[in-house]
């Protein structure tokens, strides 16, 4: 494609204006093509995003969003802010177009004196402009190993949540669950757009499980091609029969499904770790072969990386 691109222009997106965007984003992340239809048939934006587009002669040629958010970090809530959706249509690619939106972006979360995260397929892209891949080291088992823990009665499955799930595991994941680093802080809104996404999602289910008619735990696995994912296990932390019952759970539907590894993807300090370990269970660093991209950060302007240096991000907040 000819011309000069110099001349295009950054625009910031009116929250009307998002819905012409979603189509370009649909072609280029296709496996996030049901979420951005919803968003149009819904008139919605995704989660606190700010979206910038490379406008050239009333093209736009180029995309990437700011998403604001704010974690649990050694006992802090701390505000990070997210890189998401950076893409280039194709016709345009190597000729700067994600350059000028990243430095564009990254001078306004400067400006906020903000860390910046993101996930991504290619980190040396990402490097470049200050960015360090954060290893993310997820521990699993075998699913025969699992075999130990039994179950009274057994979760109630659920392929999509109802508005009322999602809001006792709203307030579970408030009141119980205990405030790890990487714990994303989940407002009312963020709450609604999760609801929105799992749903959509064909591979994903939920396990819950109630006790005196409140909900008590709930575990979110996703069917991977070769593994179950366990990408959030909520429930209190010294409950020791629910989390036992849970893991029962797992095990059972995995074994159903046809799986023989479990994926755990919790981080450091939670408190399966101990549970699985004083039961002898042994786990491993997970297999070669899931489809994982990379988590990065970029420390705020002129500090380290700190804290975030060992961060884990959650699996099931990815944005």
């Amino acid at each position: 494609m000819s011309g000069d691109l110099q001349s295009a222009s950054i625009v910031q997106l009116k929250p009307e204006e998002l819905p012409r965007i979603f189509p370009m984003l649909m072609e280029i992340f296709p496996v996030d093509r049901p979420i951005y239809s919803e968003l149009i048939r819904n008139r919605q934006a995704p989660y606190r995003w700010t979206s910038y587009v490379l406008d050239w002669n009333g093209t736009w040629v180029g995309h990437s969003a700011l998403v604001e958010l704010r974690i649990w970090l050694e006992g802090e809530s701390r505000e990070v802010v997210g890189i998401a959706s950076v893409a280039t249509l194709p016709e345009y690619r190597r000729r700067g177009v994600a350059r000028r939106l990243l430095e564009h972006c990254l001078e306004i979360v400067d400006s906020r004196g903000r860390p910046a995260a993101l996930f991504t397929r290619i980190p040396e892209l990402y490097e470049k402009f200050g960015f360090k891949n954060i290893l993310q080291t997820f521990l699993g088992v075998a699913v025969d190993e699992l075999r130990i823990f039994r179950f009274s009665g057994r979760a109630e499955l659920r392929a999509e949540l109802a508005e009322s799930e999602l809001q006792a595991m709203a307030s579970l994941y408030v009141r119980h669950y205990p405030n790890y680093n990487g714990k994303l802080i989940r407002d009312t809104d963020y709450w609604k757009y999760y609801g929105m996404v799992v749903n959509l999602r064909e591979n994903c289910w939920f396990l819950l499980r109630y006790r005196g008619g409140e909900l008590a735990a709930y575990v979110r696995v996703e069917r991977e091609p070769d593994r179950l994912l366990v990408a959030e296990f909520c429930t209190g932390p010294l409950d020791q029969e629910m989390i036992g019952g849970m893991l029962a759970d797992v095990a059972y539907y995995a074994g159903q499904w046809g799986y023989s590894w479990i994926t755990l993807a919790m981080c450091p300090g939670h408190f399966l770790w101990p549970i699985l370990a004083s039961k002898r269970v042994p786990m491993e660093v997970e297999p070669p072969g899931a489809d994982r991209e990379c988590f990065m950060v970029r420390p705020t302007a002129g500090d380290s990386l700190g804290a975030f240096e060992r961060l884990q991000w959650s699996l099931a907040d990815k944005f």
